[in-house]
C-alpha cells in the first residue's frame, strides 16, 4: 500500500486498530471506526467535538466513517455517542456518517442510526452515505471552509490505523 500523503491542515490526533480520528483545517472531526467503540473511545470523540464547537461555533462538523468491520456500539456506549452529539445543537453545523460495506450491512446500520434518532431526533442537519465522495460533496455545503480535502484526509486517518492481526 503505498505511503499516505501529508495533507495540509490535517492533524490525526488518534489511531489505533479499532478507531482512529483526525481534525481537518480546524474545522471538520473525523472518525474512522473499523471496530468496536468502547465507552472511553466515545468520550475521547464527545471531548474533541465540545472544544471544537467551542471554538468554532456554527462552523464545525463531525464525519463518521465506519468500516464493514466496525460493530454498531453496545447500548451505553451508543447512548454516550447520541447525547454526545445532540448537546451540541446548532454549534455543530452538520453531522455526516459514512456506512461502508455491502447493501445488507449498510441497510442494518442505517436502520440502527435512524432509530436512535427517532429516540432522539438530530440538534443538527445529519445525513447517511454509502461512500466518502458523496459525503464530502455535502459536507463542503455545509461547511464551506473545510476544503477540499476530505476524501484524502480520510484516507489518510484510515492508514495511520495499525493493522490488528
Amino acid at each position: 500500500m503505498a505511503e499516505a500523503p501529508e495533507i495540509p491542515h490535517l492533524d490525526v490526533l488518534t489511531a489505533d486498530k479499532d478507531w482512529a480520528m483526525g481534525l481537518l483545517a480546524g474545522a471538520l472531526l473525523i472518525v474512522v471506526c473499523r471496530g468496536p467503540l468502547s465507552e472511553a473511545a466515545i468520550g475521547e470523540i464527545n471531548e474533541r467535538l465540545l472544544a471544537l464547537t467551542q471554538e468554532r461555533p456554527g462552523q464545525c462538523a463531525y464525519i463518521c466513517v465506519i468500516e464493514p468491520s466496525s460493530p454498531p456500539p453496545a447500548g451505553p456506549a451508543r447512548r454516550l455517542a447520541i447525547t454526545g452529539v445532540s448537546r451540541l445543537g446548532r454549534t455543530l453545523a452538520c453531522t455526516a456518517a459514512v456506512i461502508e460495506g455491502n447493501q445488507f450491512r449498510s441497510t442494518l446500520v442505517r436502520a440502527i442510526l435512524t432509530g436512535n434518532a427517532m429516540v432522539r431526533p438530530p440538534a443538527q442537519p445529519s445525513k447517511y452515505f454509502k461512500n466518502t465522495e458523496e459525503m464530502s460533496v455535502w459536507v463542503k455545503k455545509m461547511v464551506p471552509q473545510a476544503g477540499a480535502d476530505i476524501v484524502p484526509s480520510v484516507e489518510v486517518i484510515r492508514q495511520r490505523m495499525p493493522k490488528s492481526g
